[in-house]
């Protein structure tokens, strides 16, 4: 048959049985396999001029979308044809996995969620909350005005806040507590309602110590202890509080007569500076002003109460201690309610954790926001509203039962962190319900029943739909590799999300469509809004203008103009540790507090210890001492505190060595005496400490040690180094270890930027082998991963520009970013390998058919992430501005980059036969039948291209353009040519289902 060309892949059969190779065309002149009117320089990328490279490249590949496609007609066949059970199966599948919210655990410590658990932190603090369960717990209240703290009336409205704070109860199983019931009591200093001398005591102790050791005496006698005993139980105590107050020994006729000079002239006469903030100072280094004041109140925890935890502290509290302190905060907001001189910003134990909980749920409702601003696009784009409605508000519920619980029957913790999941879950769903949207469009009416509908809507874009959806999976699973336990638990609810989005989400949506086209609602009462076709039209004309030549050089030095300048910016990003406050909205009273605390009051080093534990007392307090002063002489370390120092000094230095029944002697009068009771916080005993018996045996205690201020992580995590150095060079037996809550940022520092590159590089190379695998084009593959690649670079470009660091909430964004980040290019990556022609016509097609929903996808995610922007916590913050970063940035990637990028150097189809470009009129002259395939051992026959049936072949005028997805063509077969048998089943992703073999009738 002459001037007709066959297309045949390798093997295929040509006319007679006889086997062709590539690219061969039999009976027709070679040079007519193109067709007219294209360019040389285009033929390679037609499948029918590929040769044996092409059968090559394409063996694998081809082999993966063969198998992927197969799969997902069978699965839209099956839910189409049986719509109502589907839906039974999905809600099935999620009442099951919702059994799994029987095994939930959420975890709000920090230490659990930014720790590796394995660290050398994780665990000292396992080991710190075994022993030490009696923390003192601080209560800070800090006072500012806008003249000052040191004038008589901002003292007295100071007085009236302590009277209250004394005053308050609250009522814990049945019974009155207030603050004498759960303060921390200590003895009064010398001066303060007593007229014992410590030194007396201490000269005692000593001069019956000498004696014993000398051998001119018993030991200790009985009559002396009980002696010194007395007058240690009789020395007064008191609740221990910290003010301005203590100025005037908490006097209320003084107080009340104060005047502004008067307290000028007290403060600074004190022997000890109030905790004062702001100070200025005159030339004779007198204090004339202070900004703030600070105001603390101490309670301990009581074990014969029920216990609670506390999150913010990760420790456990009794219940009157906690309801007590939630008191004193309506007390204090109260007072700052009544307006004063000055005003009382309140930071309690417990109040970070609360308030940061509380601060994290009002910002959830930003997230509902964005999911009704979606809900509003989604319905006015799609052309079914209420199957998009559905998919919704139905579909992200479920999805969300079904990962939550599939996660906790894993054990997995739930966290704060997993709050962006909805909006995750939901843009993942809109991308997935856009592309079966277009394709049931696409496939028309008219291709069979509604289950061969189904099946050919979800074989057209089952590839794009599950290299998406995969890599997504494998991207979050990726994540879920790292050390801390935050990120890898929201990683794996995020893969848990992603694949019942593509699993339970993408079945319930095919089912609606199939009960919607049942019920016959898409021909009588389907609502289409008016600017779908305006949205095709205008991609088309924009796929005009991108495929221009002149184009292509502009857009490459724009890309990698942006590139360049993003990567000069990425570079320059800080690691930086996340920050108490950030947690915090700017307008809490919890946050201006820590914030005035740190501009006001003069900046210390961070606070430690070095615990120990069955050390052999006394005879490695040599050892300890000289741990003691190493540790003094280390450059980062400003001060050493611990209670075998002051034991040490009190004991004359003729009483050493220390015999152990000596030991234990001195040490419980030591201990209870008013220079040495405030260590027994930081001492365990075998048994109660008693005065009037010799102290139990030590079981573990705590030296303390007081950082200098180190500013960068390089200094911090040397100190740390440092300090772990010399506890474990100690000759010190029994356990020991350094602990201080910086410690668990200084450890993760070291280790989150590592952690962040690692993760994206494996992202990077998972999606390049995912891509590979199931496009089927090494050069695709590539293209798909420098979209990324470009993505990423850009995102952290942004991240500097708008003042984001590197840190763990930054991580997890980055996380989220690589799985969202392919997912467009994905989509436009694989219509262009759907679809045959000239690279520039796949590329015209791949954006008038998929670019729609494409850009459809995008902005719908956009505005969910968008809608995050008034969120006022750290958490939110930072997702809004890397999200929002990610969406933009991939869709110009996957509009504008990528198809300028096909266009030069795109690979050929990895289908076998090609597609009419359906994005401009053909080229081909009315007598020239560009390509025809034939079916073994039948004769092409020549047929016009149909959107709507692939079995009755119309013929078509040749200055007609091919039919569209919204026009399927009507028109009655060739009278004088019979039908011929229907052709295989070919996938086209961008473009509605054509018949693969196509002829131009010639003019009559």
């Amino acid at each position: 048959m002459r001037g007709a060309a066959l297309c045949l892949a390798c093997g295929d059969l040509a006319e007679g049985g006889e086997t062709c190779a590539c690219g061969v065309t039999r009976g027709a002149p070679q040079e007519s396999t193109h067709g007219e009117g294209t360019k040389a320089e285009d033929a390679p990328s037609r499948p029918c001029c590929r040769g044996a490279h092409r059968c090559g490249a394409a063996a694998v590949g081809g082999l993966a979308v063969g198998v992927v496609q197969r799969a997902c007609e069978a699965w839209g066949r099956a839910t189409a044809a049986h719509p109502a059970r589907a839906v039974v199966v999905v809600v099935a599948a999620v009442a099951v996995c919702s059994l799994g919210f029987l095994n939930l655990r959420s975890e709000w410590r920090h230490y659990h969620l930014w720790v590796p658990q394995d660290s050398l932190f994780a665990q000292m603090n396992a080991w710190r909350t075994k022993h030490f369960t009696q923390e003192p717990r601080t209560q800070v209240v800090l006072w500012h005005g806008a003249g000052g703290v040191l004038t008589a009336a901002a003292v007295q409205d100071m007085w009236r806040l302590h009277q209250r704070v004394a005053a308050l109860e609250v009522t814990v199983g049945g019974q009155q507590v207030g603050w004498q019931d759960v303060c921390l009591r200590v003895p009064r200093p010398p001066g303060e309602g007593t007229n014992i001398s410590v030194a007396v005591i201490l000269e005692k102790v000593g001069a019956a110590l000498g004696a014993a050791v000398s051998g001119t005496g018993p030991g200790l006698p009985s009559g002396l202890r009980e002696e010194l005993c007395g007058q240690v139980e009789a020395w007064p105590t008191r609740c221990l509080e910290h003010s301005l107050l203590g100025v005037w020994g908490e006097d209320a006729a003084r107080i009340a007569n104060l005047t502004d000079q008067q307290v000028l002239q007290d403060v600074n006469a004190a022997a000890a500076l109030p905790p004062l903030g702001g100070v200025r100072r005159d030339g004779a280094g007198r204090v004339v002003v202070a900004a703030s004041a600070l105001h603390t109140w101490t309670t301990r925890v009581q074990t014969r109460h029920k216990l609670v935890l506390d999150h913010s502290s990760a420790r456990r509290v009794d219940q009157a201690g906690l309801q007590w302190e939630e008191a004193l905060v309506g007390e204090v907001q109260d007072v700052a309610g009544q307006g004063g001189v000055v005003r009382p910003l309140v930071g309690a134990a417990h109040s970070l954790g609360k308030a940061a909980t509380d601060a994290v749920t009002r910002d959830l409702r930003w997230t509902a926001v964005g999911g009704v601003v979606v809900v509003v696009y989604v319905v006015a784009t799609l052309p079914r509203p209420l199957l998009a409605l559905l998919g919704l508000v139905v579909g992200v519920p479920l999805t969300l039962l079904a990962a939550y619980g599939l996660c906790a029957a894993l054990a997995v913790p739930f966290s704060f962190l997993n709050a962006m999941l909805p909006v995750l879950v939901a843009g993942l769903g809109i991308d997935d319900m856009y592309v079966l949207a277009a394709a049931w469009e696409a496939v028309g009416e008219e291709t069979g029943g509604v289950a061969e509908r189904g099946g050919r809507a979800l074989r057209r874009v089952g590839v794009a739909i599950t290299l998406t959806s995969l890599t997504d999976v494998l991207a979050f699973l990726v994540g879920a590799s790292t050390r801390l336990p935050g990120l890898r638990w929201f990683c794996l609810y995020a893969a848990a999300a992603t694949a019942c989005v593509f699993l339970l989400h993408v079945t319930l949506f095919v089912a609606a469509l199939a009960l919607h086209h049942r019920r016959r609602e898409d021909s009588a009462s389907r609502c289409v809004p008016p600017w779908g076709g305006v949205v095709r039209r205008g991609m088309a004309r924009y796929a005009g203008v991108l495929l221009k030549p002149w184009m292509a050089p502009v857009v490459v030095a724009g890309a990698l103009a942006l590139a360049g300048g993003s990567a000069w910016a990425a570079a320059g990003l800080r690691q930086q540790f996340i920050q108490t406050e950030w947690f915090l909205p700017p307008s809490s009273d919890l946050h201006q507090m820590l914030q005035a605390r740190h501009e006001q009051f003069p900046r210390e080093g961070d606070h430690g210890y070095v615990y120990f534990a069955n050390v052999t007392l006394p005879h490695d307090l040599p050892a300890l001492t000289r741990l003691a002063a190493a540790l003094r002489a280390s450059p980062y370390v400003q001060s050493v505190g611990a209670w075998f120092l002051a034991f040490q000094d009190a004991v004359p230095p003729g009483v050493a060595p220390l015999s152990p029944p000596q030991f234990h002697e001195a040490l419980s009068l030591f201990l209870h005496s008013p220079l040495g009771v405030r260590y027994t916080y930081d001492m365990e005993f075998a048994a109660p400490l008693r005065c009037r018996r010799a102290a139990p045996r030590v079981t573990a205690f705590r030296m303390h040690l007081q950082h200098r201020e180190l500013r960068t992580m390089e200094e911090q995590r040397a100190a740390l180094r440092e300090v772990r150095r010399l506890v474990a060079e100690a000759p010190v037996g029994g356990f020991r270890g350094a602990w201080a809550d910086a410690y668990s940022q200084w450890e993760t520092g070291a280790m989150i930027g590592g952690e962040a590159v690692r993760g994206l590089a494996l992202v990077v190379v998972m999606v390049g082998g995912v891509a590979l695998a199931v496009v089927g084009a090494g050069r695709t593959a590539v293209l798909v991963v420098s979209s990324v690649v470009a993505t990423l670079v850009q995102v952290a470009g942004v991240m500097r520009a708008w003042g984001l660091s590197i840190n763990t909430v930054t991580a997890i964004a980055l996380v989220m970013a690589a799985g969202l980040s392919v997912d467009y290019a994905a989509h436009i990556a694989h219509a262009f390998m759907s679809v045959s022609g000239t690279r520039r016509e796949r590329v015209r097609a791949a954006l008038v058919d998929m670019g729609p929903p494409v850009l459809h996808a995008g902005v719908s995610t956009l505005l969910a992430f968008a809608a995050l922007a008034p969120c006022t916590t750290y958490l939110f913050t930072a997702y809004f501005r890397i999200l929002t970063s990610v969406a933009a940035l991939s869709l110009l990637q996957a509009l504008l980059v990528l198809p300028v990028l096909l266009t030069l150097m795109g690979p050929a189809t990895h289908h076998t036969t090609p597609q009419e470009d359906t994005s401009k009129p053909p080229t081909t002259p009315p007598n020239t039948a560009p390509c025809t395939t034939a079916p073994p051992h039948t004769t092409p026959t020549p047929a016009t291209p149909s959107a709507a049936t692939p079995t009755p072949h119309a013929t078509s005028s040749p200055s007609h353009t091919a039919p569209s997805a919204s026009t399927p063509s009507r028109s009655p077969p060739h009278p004088h040519v019979p039908p011929p048998p229907t052709p295989p089943i070919t996938t086209h992703a961008t473009t509605p289902w054509t018949s693969p073999c196509t002829t131009t009738a010639s003019p009559p």
